[in-house]
């Protein structure tokens, strides 16, 4: 098929395959990003803050074939900078999802008046999180998106090529 070929339109096989070939980059590109942004907060300068607030949040969630309850744990502080007073809730770098119990023992760790440490952006102090470095199991997330993209793609080209 050729470009402008509006008579012939792709094969929903061909669609799927470019679906998911995106999904696999775009996966690719923000994983990469978090890990870029862990790793740089390595750097950070740190500051002693204080927890001002710590619950579990949750949320019921609907799709198409289930219903179900998300959890998270919500955690604020505040910190300075110099003379400047901050607040910031981000507890780390790649903020996931969690089960009711982890979000249970995050809260546990971070009790109301704890004094905690708080890495900051030097370029943006607003930029804070708790728990500086790389969430590991991105690197699982990244190394399944490079090893399933071209392994997809090359079995997509392998099964269009004629038999001998």
């Amino acid at each position: 098929m050729r470009l402008g070929d509006y008579n012939n339109p792709p094969k929903p096989r061909i669609v799927v395959a470019a679906l998911m070939s995106l999904l696999c980059m775009g996966v690719i590109i923000w994983v990469c990003g978090e890990l870029y942004e862990s790793g740089f907060g390595y750097t950070w300068p740190q500051v002693t803050g204080k927890v001002i607030s710590s619950e579990v949040r949750w949320k019921h969630m609907e799709t198409t074939k289930t219903k179900y309850v998300a959890y998270w744990p919500e955690v604020q502080y505040e910190y300075r900078v110099g003379t400047v007073r901050y607040t910031g809730s981000r507890i780390r770098f790649t903020q996931q999802g969690m089960e009711e119990a982890e979000s249970k023992r995050v809260v546990a760790q971070y009790p109301i008046g704890k004094a905690v440490p708080v890495y900051y952006n030097p370029n943006d102090p607003e930029a804070a999180v708790m728990e500086k470095g790389i969430y590991w199991p991105n690197l699982i997330v990244l190394a399944f998106a490079l090893i399933f993209l071209p392994s997809y793609l090359t079995a997509r080209v392998l099964s269009r090529l004629p038999s001998t």
